[in-house]
């Protein structure tokens, strides 16, 4: 049975929303900007819309248990605050495709950030 979760939007209103390789290193995308966050139960899949004007794609049912709460947690917040952000994805899989997890950027503002 699979988790509902429903992002919020900026101004607080509800919008409804393992790795086959584990020896090859995480690789991380370019810096973005969450644009906008759904989750598809479905398919039990994030998926997000960055800057970039790339989906980036997290497969829930690939997390070990628990983590897709906290997850969830920091991509609520990388959105609600419009943070630079980088996403990881494991097993050498595509960062500007796949991600597990998010990590902030070094870089401070939108200005730098590639689009």
């Amino acid at each position: 049975m699979s988790k509902s979760f429903t992002f919020k939007s900026k101004d607080g209103q509800p919008s409804v929303f393992s790795t086959m390789n584990p020896l090859q290193p995480d690789r991380t995308s370019v810096s973005v900007v969450i644009t906008f966050p759904e989750y598809n139960k479905d398919s039990n899949t994030f998926i997000i819309s960055c800057s970039d004007n790339r989906k980036r794609r997290c497969q829930l049912n690939r997390l070990a248990e628990g983590y897709a709460e906290k997850l969830f947690d920091k991509l609520q917040k990388a959105y609600d605050k419009g943070m630079v952000v980088n996403f990881v994805a494991a097993g050498g899989n595509d960062p500007d495709v796949w991600f597990y997890d998010i990590v902030k950027s070094s870089f401070s503002n939108i200005d730098n950030v590639k689009s």
